[in-house]
């Protein structure tokens, strides 16, 4: 069982069973968040989502409290895809930090540390932006000019 806590930042978790309810524990500290947590539902594979109410995004975390997806807002994805590449170094202390906090480079992810080609989590999650950043780059339409009318390419 799940609750968010909006004034701690967090979302605890208990056990239960039919003698009642067990083991209250932090399942996950949202101090590095931008929003709070408010709301929440686990899925058929056992992921809790939430939303983050201030912060736009919604999150899903697996049973071991690992954050496995974030949904950014239209309007952060917009104003990523619009930066220029020099610029991605302003995304250092918000997206690339909180990369670094939630998918565990500080803690030693060897495996995504690997595919960024890297063993540094600061060069990771930087690597993790670009791409990011690229790809929301190629799916905005890009509009040409033709005559009277835009077309896609």
């Amino acid at each position: 069982m799940y609750f968010a806590d909006s004034a701690a930042r967090a979302i605890y978790s208990w056990s239960y069973s039919r003698t009642g309810v067990r083991d209250s524990k932090v399942f996950l500290d949202l101090a590095g968040f931008r929003g709070v947590p408010d709301g929440a539902t686990v899925d058929s594979e056992g992921c809790l989502w939430f939303t983050e109410m201030f912060g736009g995004r919604i999150h899903g975390v697996s049973a071991g409290g690992n954050v496995i997806a974030t949904v950014v807002s239209s309007e952060e994805r917009a104003q990523i895809a619009g930066m220029a590449y020099k610029d991605l170094e302003d995304l250092h202390l918000g997206l690339a930090m909180w990369i670094r906090n939630n998918v565990g480079l500080w803690k030693g992810n060897p495996s995504l540390l690997e595919a960024c080609g890297t063993k540094s989590p600061d060069d990771a999650s930087a690597f993790i932006v670009e791409a990011f950043w690229q790809h929301l780059r190629d799916l905005e339409p890009k509009l040409h000019k033709h005559g009277r009318r835009c077309q896609w390419p």
